[in-house]
C-alpha cells in the first residue's frame, strides 16, 4: 500500500487522513508549519524533530484502520478515533526504535497532561453529547487524544495484551467500511475476554471512566491490626476543591470509578506485573480492605508500599506521610529498584496532591532529594516541571534569587 503525504500551509487543522493521502496542515503554534514538524534532515534537525516526525507518521497511520476503516457513528465518540491513534503511534514508534524509550515519553507528556487537563470541576467527560461538529471546540483536545490514550492504554492492561489484540482483529474486521459506539467495542472485548476465561464486565468497568469527567485519588494505607491487611479508598481528585462546578455535567456514578488497583512493596518490589495482578476496587464501594502476602513487618520503618504500578491506571495515589517518606528514602537510598515511570509518578502525584490540598509540601520535596543521582528522562522532565511551579510561586518574594541561582 502507498500513502501520499502533501502539506497545505493555509489548512486549517492539524492533519487529515485519507487512506491513500495525508494532509498535515499547521501543527503547533502558528509559527510553525507542518513542513517544519514533518521535514527531517540529519545532521540539521534536532533530536525532537525526528522524534516529532516518527510520532506524528505514526499517528496518522493509525488512523488507517481507527477512523478510516472504522469510524465513529457521531462525534461524541471521537477519542475513539483519536484515542487509539495516540496510543498505537508510541507502540509503533516503540516497535520501530525502542532504545528512545518512548512508551515512557507516552506516560509524562500525554497521561500525566490530561490528569492535569482532567483535574478541574471545568473538565468534560469523555464521551458527551455532541450536537453538531462546531460543539467540538468546547471539548479540549486534551481529553479526547490524551485521555482517550490513556484509557485506551488501560483497558489494554485490563485485558492483557494478547486478549486486546485478538479483541482488536475482530473489532476492526467485523465493522469494517462501518460505524461504531463506543458500546460496540466494550461488547467485543467483553466476549474475547469470556473466549479467554476472563470473567470481565468491560462495559461495567469502562463507562465510569468514559461517562463522567475527572477521576479519583486512591489513598492506600497498611492496616494497623493486621500486616497483610491494606485499606483503599477513593475519592474524586480536584486540584482546587474549593474551585465553582459549572455544572454542565452531572456524574451517573457519583464521582466513584472500578479502578484497576496494583500493589507492590520494599519486602518484594515486583514491577512486571500483569492483567492477573489486578485488585479491584469498583464503584460501588468508597472503601475496601485487601489481604495482600508478603507485605513489609509494620514495625519496620524503611517499609513501603507502592500502588499503580507502572502507572496503568488513570488515577494518583496517595499515603500515609510514614509511606511517602519511606519511599522518598528508597529513592535516596537506591532509586532503580523503583523503574523510572514510578519514580516520574511519586513527583507527579506528591505535587499535584500538594495543590490539592491533600499532602504537605514537606513531602514533595523529598521525592525530588535524590535528582542528583537520576539519568532517566521521565523522572528528571516531571521534577523539572513541577520545579517551574515553585518558581511561579515564588517569583515575587524575596527568596527568588536564591532559588533562581540553584536551579
Amino acid at each position: 500500500m502507498i500513502v501520499s503525504a502533501i502539506f497545505i500551509l493555509l489548512h486549517r487543522y492539524g492533519c487529515r487522513s485519507t487512506f491513500f493521502l495525508r494532509c498535515y496542515g499547521k501543527l503547533g503554534p502558528s509559527s510553525y508549519t507542518g513542513r517544519g514538524f514533518m521535514l527531517y534532515q540529519a545532521r540539521v534537525s534536532t533530536v525532537k524533530t525526528m522524534k516529532n516526525v516518527a510520532i506524528i507518521t505514526s499517528h496518522e497511520l493509525a488512523h488507517q484502520w481507527f477512523g478510516n476503516l472504522v469510524t465513529p457513528a457521531w462525534w461524541d465518540d471521537l477519542w475513539l478515533n483519536e484515542g487509539f491513534a495516540t496510543f498505537l503511534e508510541f507502540l509503533g514508534v516503540d516497535r520501530v526504535h525502542p532504545e528512545w524509550n518512548i512508551l515512557d515519553t507516552m506516560v509524562v507528556d500525554d497521561i500525566m497532561k490530561a490528569l492535569v487537563q482532567d483535574g478541574t470541576p471545568a473538565s468534560v467527560p469523555l464521551f458527551s453529547h455532541v450536537a453538531s461538529v462546531k460543539d467540538l471546540d468546547k471539548i479540549p483536545s486534551t481529553i479526547t487524544y490524551q485521555k482517550g490514550c490513556a484509557i485506551i492504554r488501560m483497558v489494554d492492561y485490563i485485558l492483557g495484551r494478547d486478549t486486546f489484540k485478538k479483541a482488536l482483529h475482530t473489532y476492526l474486521n467485523q465493522y469494517q467500511y462501518g460505524s461504531v459506539t463506543h458500546d460496540d467495542l466494550w461488547e467485543v472485548l467483553s466476549q474475547q475476554a469470556r473466549r479467554d476465561g476472563k470473567d470481565l464486565d468491560v462495559k461495567g468497568i469502562m463507562d465510569t471512566w468514559i461517562l463522567q469527567m475527572n477521576y479519583p485519588v486512591v489513598t492506600v494505607q497498611r492496616s494497623s491490626h493486621t500486616a497483610d491487611q491494606v485499606l483503599v479508598s477513593q475519592k474524586r481528585y480536584l486540584e482546587d476543591y474549593t474551585a465553582a462546578d459549572p455544572e454542565i455535567f452531572t456524574s451517573p456514578y457519583g464521582y466513584k470509578w472500578t479502578i484497576p488497583l496494583t500493589l507492590t512493596s520494599s519486602r518484594n518490589p515486583y514491577f512486571n506485573q500483569t492483567d492477573r495482578d489486578i485488585l479491584w476496587l469498583h464503584w460501588t464501594s468508597r472503601q475496601s480492605e485487601i489481604t495482600i502476602r508478603d507485605l513489609p513487618e509494620l514495625s519496620d520503618p524503611n517499609a513501603w508500599i507502592l500502588a499503580n504500578v507502572q502507572m496503568y491506571g488513570f488515577y494518583r495515589v496517595n499515603y500515609a506521610a510514614s509511606n511517602w517518606l519511606a519511599l522518598c528514602r528508597q529513592l535516596m537510598e537506591d532509586h532503580l529498584v523503583i523503574p523510572a515511570v514510578n519514580r516520574a509518578q511519586i513527583i507527579h502525584d506528591a505535587w499535584s496532591l500538594v495543590k490539592s490540598g491533600d499532602l504537605e509540601i514537606s513531602i514533595a520535596l523529598k521525592t525530588i532529594e535524590y535528582l542528583h543521582k537520576e539519568r532517566e528522562y521521565a523522572p528528571l522532565f516531571v521534577a523539572q516541571r513541577e520545579l517551574v511551579y515553585v518558581r511561579n510561586m515564588l517569583i515575587l518574594t524575596p527568596v527568588f534569587g536564591a532559588l533562581h541561582v540553584s536551579l
